[in-house]
């Protein structure tokens, strides 16, 4: 899978913040944490998941705050670097290439959208849903 993160490297920010008083293509430039990388697909993680290909991604103004190296309190939080590693980009639309056998209600080639209000209650472990997980987010 093809993907953009932002590293946390302490040399390349820094290099990248003095550059960008230069000339802002530097935060997109080959010396910036922002990279293009490609990672072997993992298997998926329980018989609920699906896996999906991506065709198209937005990228939203917190994901501009970090490739710009904004990221500060009077920013969104979500900006502020949190992991060695950030895969920028949270508004997806692709194709299910792959179910688990847990899964009812999607077959590979169906379309689907990532639901922007939050992280699905079961993708992160939780044993008391939301209401919008409760109800399927419908």
């Amino acid at each position: 899978m093809r993907t953009m993160v932002l590293e946390l490297s302490v040399p390349r920010i820094l290099l990248t913040r003095l550059l960008g008083r230069v000339t802002r293509a530097a935060y997109m430039g080959p010396a910036s944490p922002l990279r293009l990388i490609d990672l072997p697909d993992p298997p998926l993680p329980a018989p609920g998941w699906v896996r999906v290909r991506n065709r198209l991604c937005g990228v939203c103004g917190s994901d501009l705050h970090q490739i710009f190296l904004d990221a500060g309190l009077d920013v969104a939080p979500v900006a502020l670097p949190s992991h060695r590693r950030t895969y920028l980009g949270h508004e997806m639309v692709g194709d299910v290439i792959e179910v688990g056998d847990g899964v009812a209600g999607l077959a590979a080639g169906d379309r689907v959208v990532r639901w922007g209000r939050s992280d699905d209650c079961r993708a992160r472990g939780r044993r008391e849903l939301c209401r919008a997980c409760a109800r399927g987010h419908r």
